[in-house]
């Protein structure tokens, strides 16, 4: 894809600038600046174009999923659902009623295959954490197994649990027929491009390590 084409021309600039700085040659510190510089700019390009494709990926997801109770949040490098997607007390069976949202959610993604999905599991007040943490975990999965049977790359497709995270529930506290909407799942979508940000912190990291340092000097192995 576009920004893929664009992460893979950081990817090569990185190789040459730790071959650069890394070997036998001497660099001025004029070409490592300049190389920092270039590659910074590929950065922040990549990111804009991560960000405008989760701002179009929001607005498809809108308009599929206008008559489904859901609320979509754009976080800019990545979307959050909060899905009708919800569990009988104590239970992590899917209900076939929350099924169609699931399924069209699907249908929008199936034409992102790059895109990434993290199925959030929770569970309500009731129990112990250490038994909500793995109920909010089968939920989750119960809901990835679902998007993945439907089209999904499981490869692409991960389930966490938050089980009953207070600052994460929407009914805080509550259990029973009051706490239905803490048993519940959320999706959340990012491009499947993390190594945007992994290519920023290294690109930070030898700065701040001061790699030029050596190879302004001249360097040998």
């Amino acid at each position: 894809m576009k920004i893929q084409a664009r992460v893979g021309g950081v990817l090569i600039g990185m190789t040459a600038l730790a071959v650069l700085s890394g070997c036998q040659h001497y660099v001025k510190r004029s070409e490592f600046d300049a190389t920092v510089a270039e590659l910074r700019g590929d950065i922040g390009v990549a990111r804009a174009e991560s960000r405008d494709q989760i701002a179009a990926l929001g607005r498809d997801l809108e308009g599929k999923l206008k008559n489904q109770e859901v609320a979509i949040t754009d976080l800019q490098d990545r979307l959050r659902l909060d899905m009708t997607a919800h569990f009988d007390f104590d239970k992590s069976e899917l209900r076939s009623a929350d099924e169609q949202a699931l399924n069209e959610f699907v249908d929008v993604m199936r034409k992102r295959p790059q895109m990434e999905v993290t199925v959030e599991g929770y569970a309500d007040s009731a129990g112990s954490p250490a038994y909500n943490k793995k109920l909010g975990q089968r939920r989750a999965e119960s809901v990835r197994e679902h998007l993945v049977a439907e089209g999904l790359p499981a490869d692409k497709v991960k389930a966490v649990s938050y089980g009953d995270q207070r600052n994460r529930q929407l009914a805080p506290g509550a259990w029973g027929e009051q706490g239905q909407a803490n048993r519940r799942v959320a999706l959340v979508v990012q491009s499947g491009s993390n190594e945007v940000g992994g290519l920023d912190a290294t690109a930070s990291s030898k700065v701040a390590r001061g790699d030029d340092g050596g190879s302004t000097q001249g360097a040998s192995h």
